[in-house]
């Protein structure tokens, strides 16, 4: 009997060309573990309907419908259950939403169950059992539902050697369309990229992220091995033509020895790759910084987040000194790399000074590329419970980093909107900038994909 499985990753907003590597973990691990498995996969980021969803469904005819969601897809995610359902299926969700917030998805008529924290093994084990004897109660990390009765199974630990896990499946993709869409690199020529992972957690407790990844990852950092990450560059290269690649990790620099070992194993490859990473302001070194340029590093991105130290440290828990940011920009740009800032506006009680303040700062440094989201304390993390005092809710759309769909701010949202603006405008009109600025201009698909964000 055919094990019918359909995989859901519903970005309808704001198309990337960094693949969802997650929910490709989950179908590649599906595929190794499960015999005579039958895998669809429905991907809405370059055909954001419901129909194309509908189609898909309709033809298929699962048994099963796996669904990724985070705060942000929520709307969509129950949408798309509520689909599933009219064609019988039974629909797991899993990701971050279900996992910092199960009973706000698990209480939902769609959904009949939910999987808490990394998927490939517990979904995998629902599968084999729901083709089998229907016995769930022993699979760790799965909210299910008996007789309309909400089961909730003990946490699984999480898996800790990574290269034990196949490689994500980017066979399920329009790969050419991703890579066609990676706006990484846009001051760069002849550039075809895509984005992988090297880790699993964070040990760090910035209030806007945790305690999610923790809850999503545990409290240690797991990491793939160098030669591990090589072979699938190699495979990169050679299923795709790629030459560049972003490290996605939050914080590839906080291991030195692991950051080192990569970088000597991918000069040794002579693969070539251009590539950049996220790094924190206080975990680079010089003599990191030197091993990962010879090695083809590119860029580094750092989280700034705000110049005002109450929003910067009070508020979002950063501990970082605007001493340990400086020097870490000017250590990228000592070894000519690219620096990258992320910025965030419209902090809850942040006052339009604070905000003119991180404008300035960041239009008058260093920095080559920045980007400025919106201020947005996703329920369940440390920010939200600093702010809402552990209220629940249930209401969970609209979301957005990008728009001022929702203010926590107490700056009028046309305020804030100017803002954005005005930070994008003085950041790459400035003098030291404008000359990139026109250059990436001629990269126009790129250039589309980010005027979307404002």
């Amino acid at each position: 009997m055919q094990k019918k499985v359909c995989l859901i990753y519903p970005r309808f907003h704001y198309p990337s060309g960094d693949p969802p590597l997650g929910i490709l973990y989950v179908a590649a691990y599906l595929k190794k573990e499960i015999n005579d498995l039958d895998l669809r996969f429905i991907d809405t980021t370059f055909n954001p309907t419901l129909n194309f969803v509908i189609k898909r469904l309709e033809e298929f005819r699962p048994g099963i419908v796996g669904i990724y969601m985070d705060t942000l897809m929520y709307k969509n995610a129950i949408r798309i259950a509520a689909i599933a359902k009219k064609f019988s299926a039974e629909v797991v969700v899993g990701g971050p939403h279900p996992t910092i917030l199960p009973d706000s998805v698990i209480r939902n008529k769609f959904i009949d169950a939910i999987i808490q924290g990394e998927a490939e093994q517990s979904f995998t084990e629902y599968v084999r059992e729901f083709y089998k004897n229907k016995r769930f109660e022993k699979i760790p990390g799965l909210w299910y539902k008996n007789n309309h009765k909400i089961i909730k199974n003990n946490t699984r630990k999480n898996l800790i050697d990574l290269d034990s896990l196949p490689l994500p499946d980017l066979g399920l993709l329009d790969m050419n369309r991703y890579i066609n869409n990676w706006f990484h690199f846009g001051y760069m020529n002849n550039i075809r990229g895509t984005s992988i992972i090297g880790s699993r957690g964070c040990t760090f407790n910035c209030s806007y992220c945790q305690p999610t990844l923790i809850k999503m990852f545990g409290n240690k950092i797991r990491r793939r091995s160098s030669r591990n990450m090589i072979a699938e560059l190699k495979s990169l290269r050679q299923e795709y033509n790629i030459n560049a690649f972003h490290l996605q990790d939050d914080t590839s620099t906080s291991d030195r020895e692991w950051i080192l070992d990569f970088s000597k194993k991918l000069i040794q490859s002579k693969l070539n790759f251009s590539w950049s990473c996220n790094s924190r302001a206080d975990t680079l070194s010089i003599e990191m910084v030197k091993w990962m340029k010879r090695s083809g590093l590119k860029e580094i991105r750092i989280g700034i987040e705000s110049i005002s130290p109450r929003i910067r440290n009070d508020l979002y828990s950063k501990n970082l000194s605007l001493a340990q940011i400086n020097k870490s920009i000017n250590l990228i740009k000592k070894n000519d790399l690219m620096a990258f800032g992320y910025f965030m506006l419209g902090a809850p009680g942040e006052t339009e000074q604070e905000i003119k303040d991180t404008i300035k700062f960041a239009s008058s440094s260093r920095l080559d590329v920045a980007t400025f989201s919106i201020a947005t304390p996703i329920p369940g993390t440390l920010l939200y419970q600093k702010i809402f005092n552990n209220q629940d809710m249930n209401e969970f759309n609209d979301f957005n980093y990008y728009k001022v769909t929702r203010n926590f701010s107490s700056i009028p949202r046309i305020r804030l909107k100017y803002y954005k603006k005005l930070a994008y405008l003085r950041f790459y009109l400035h003098p030291k900038r404008i000359k990139n600025s026109l250059i990436e201009i001629h990269h126009i698909r790129k250039i589309l994909n980010k005027l979307k964000r404002f």
